[in-house]
């Protein structure tokens, strides 16, 4: 009878341990979808507002990029080949709307002038596809690195009437603009912005982690931009020859 009682009681504790582990990997696995799903939502939702941000961003530089094409003594500057006075024009233009960076560019692709390298010899604008599509819509934006810097850029052309150069105007991705993608998420989530490489180290170009978190991060991405299948990106990723 002892015997038997052992194992009936046997019995019973492996059928309840049995029932709790059932139950215990249901609620589980229940739980880490309802995480998923969350964090999924709040991925969608971080992504749509800094599309918004870029999207008003974008117009705010074409509103302002458009008035200085306008002006009639910039115009005469550029057809005049005056590089100095234009320089000057942009300048101000970055000044007063608080952008990061602006370029003169030729019909021919050749940036002669550069608010971030003044004392730049002439090369060609590193990113062809962006003028193409200012040409095809008459005016174009994109998010570009640019010696592994992030810009929000426009691109709008010089008209006297018809084109004679390109002016881009950008502002870069910066603490600042990170720190208030973070603010804006319903969950606080940090923001980080990396230039994947399909060689060497990925660079980290904007985050909202704090410095003891940025490198434990970084070591994560160079996993998986080692592991990941290279292909496009949602921007235009080049490196000028200038500035290093």
């Amino acid at each position: 009878m002892k015997s038997f009682q052992t194992r009936l009681v046997a019995i019973y504790v492996a059928l309840t341990a049995a029932v709790l582990v059932v139950t215990f990997a249901a609620v589980y696995q229940a739980i880490d979808l309802n995480v998923r799903e969350q964090v999924e939502s709040q991925l969608v939702h971080a992504d749509s507002a800094f599309k918004r941000h870029v999207d008003g961003l974008a117009d705010r530089l074409l509103v302002s990029a458009s008035a200085l094409v306008s002006d009639f003594a910039f115009r005469e500057a550029i057809a005049a080949g005056d590089t100095a006075t234009s320089l000057s024009a942009i300048r101000n233009l970055s000044a007063r709307i608080h952008a990061s960076r602006a370029m003169i560019v030729t019909l021919e692709g050749d940036a002669i002038a550069d608010t971030a390298n003044p004392d730049m010899r002439v090369e060609k604008f590193p990113f062809p596809s962006l003028l193409e599509a200012a040409d095809d819509r008459g005016d174009a934006n994109a998010l570009l690195v640019l010696d592994d810097h992030l810009y929000v850029a426009v691109v709008v052309p010089v008209l006297a009437p018809i084109p004679i150069a390109w002016i881009a105007v950008g502002v870069e991705v910066d603490a600042d603009m990170v720190e208030l993608l973070k603010q804006q998420s319903p969950i606080g989530a940090d923001v980080s912005f990396i230039r994947l490489r399909n060689t060497g180290v990925p660079r980290l170009l904007a985050s909202s982690l704090g410095q003891e978190m940025r490198q434990e991060f970084m070591d994560v991405m160079s996993v998986a931009d080692r592991a990941r299948d290279p292909g496009g990106t949602a921007v235009m990723e080049r490196t000028s020859k200038t500035g290093g």
